[in-house]
């Protein structure tokens, strides 16, 4: 069948794993027997299986997700970026993340890293238009000449430039590239905190940028590279586009205009302006985030940035719960340990944990007999001695700070 299309030779010859024997091998017999060659194919390309919760997705063991569900959880996108960080020939696992009210998967767990990784190049191509905006373009009159910091981030880009090549060069290893692809941005980002965005070199700065983006186009996560970053939608006409921004400038307008008539304070003006920042403006794609010198806009698609502030939310709420677990787990052990310090010494082995233990006691209510009467081992009187300082010193303490709280 190949060789129908493809005639006497094939250069690649593609599959899973599982056909490299013995379906390749019988291929290989059977062609060059037929057409008395040597070689029939010059390169076989064999992918790693998927596998879900360790066993490898098929129709007949029902552990399939088709590529339709899993749109409806991430973006197209993301989902490359998950598949990029896993060496093509290797097997990837997959670990779906129930839905706790029983409704299906929700998720997966490596999805995380993906998640993490695709708003690091988001975040990267927003700043660098950022500082597009800010220091402009090219011009005649703006200093040009490179300082260290710029010597550096040049440096930076030579190194990741040949770093990706060695990666791709080293059977198109993608999780290698994406991490010269990450050294860069770090570089990049150094240097725009370093320098302030109207001094930035924009030329140094958007060789970076699309550099970052033909890489990220090879890989097929970044499918325009006439422009640096990710391409943004343009459907739809301009009164369509702008029409949901123009009612939601307007709207907030008022809101202020209503507030300054209505004698509000300084805090009610800005959570306002919080408003407009936390759920106006992400209703329309629009993220902003405060920076000294004034807030940086970032575009984005409106139902990822919705899904993106969800998971943000969801996990400030999980970081919150643990907070707070963490905080009553502290309050449980200051409050066990106050009951105990209360105890006094003499009354301590007589109750709690050691009642019943002990028949027998000293002047101090230091056990002597154990609970069938017979005398306690000088070791174990030792312990109990040591224990029983313990609870003095504590106990001193507790009597200390209740002294204190009567004067007050």
């Amino acid at each position: 069948m190949c060789s129908d299309i493809l005639g006497k030779s094939v250069d690649i010859n593609g599959g899973g794993i599982d056909l490299n024997f013995p379906h390749h091998e019988n291929q290989l017999a059977q062609s060059e027997a037929h057409y008395d060659t040597e070689q029939w194919v010059n390169f076989f390309i064999h992918t790693g299986h998927l596998h879900i919760d360790g066993l490898k997705m098929s129709k007949s063991l029902k552990n399939f997700i088709t590529i339709r569900a899993a749109l409806k959880m991430y973006s197209a996108r993301q989902l490359r970026f998950l598949f990029l960080l896993n060496q093509w020939c290797e097997p990837m696992e997959l670990t779906p993340v129930a839905d706790p009210n029983g409704e299906g998967v929700v998720g997966f767990k490596q999805m995380d890293l993906a998640l993490n990784i695709e708003r690091t190049f988001v975040e990267f191509f927003h700043s660098i238009k950022g500082v597009f905006r800010a220091s402009g373009s090219y011009r005649v009159d703006k200093a040009q000449t490179w300082h260290r910091a710029e010597r550096d981030l040049s440096d930076a880009l030579d190194t990741a430039q040949a770093a990706v090549h060695e990666a791709l060069m080293d059977n198109i290893n993608t999780p290698n590239t994406l991490l010269a692809l990450q050294e860069l941005i770090k570089a990049t980002n150094k240097y725009m905190a370093d320098v302030d965005a109207t001094d930035a070199r924009s030329l140094l700065l958007e060789r970076v940028g699309k550099y970052v983006t033909k890489i990220l186009n090879c890989l097929g996560v970044c499918l325009d590279t006439d422009q640096v970053g990710f391409p943004e939608s343009s459907e739809g006409g301009r009164e369509e586009i702008l029409s949901p921004v123009l009612d939601l400038v307007t709207k907030f307008r008022d809101e202020i205009r209503s507030l300054a008539r209505g004698g509000a304070s300084a805090k009610e003006l800005l959570d306002a302006c919080d408003v407009l920042r936390d759920v106006g403006l992400p209703e329309l794609g629009v993220k902003l985030d405060d920076k000294e010198g004034g807030a940086l806009w970032k575009l984005y698609d409106a139902d990822e940035l919705k899904k993106e502030l969800e998971r943000d939310r969801e996990a400030k709420a999980l970081k919150e719960a643990k907070a707070a677990e963490a905080k009553a787990e502290l309050a449980r052990k200051a409050a066990e340990k106050e009951a105990k310090a209360k105890i006094p010494p003499s009354e301590m082995f007589k109750i709690g944990e050691y009642e019943g233990l002990y028949s027998k006691y000293d002047d101090e209510g230091l056990p002597t007999h154990d609970k069938d009467g017979e005398e306690l081992p000088k070791g174990q009187v030792k312990k109990l001695v040591k224990a029983q300082g313990l609870q003095k010193k504590a106990h001193e303490t507790y009597l200390a700070k209740s002294m204190e709280k009567l004067a007050v």
